[in-house]
């Protein structure tokens, strides 16, 4: 997706001591991923019940 095009130059060029942060904006990026998945399903049952 989008952020993934933007996050993987600067990855690319990031020194070992900024590894970690990369992974744990990894590890957050998943989470949002996540909660926005759960989200869009809620969502959707919302629009089942309506229907």
């Amino acid at each position: 997706g989008a952020l993934q095009s933007i996050s993987q130059p600067t990855q690319a060029m990031a020194p070992a001591s900024s590894l970690l942060t990369i992974d744990n904006a990894a590890k957050a990026q998943r989470a949002v991923r996540e909660k926005l998945q759960e989200f869009e399903h809620s969502q959707a049952r919302t629009k089942d019940k309506r229907t």
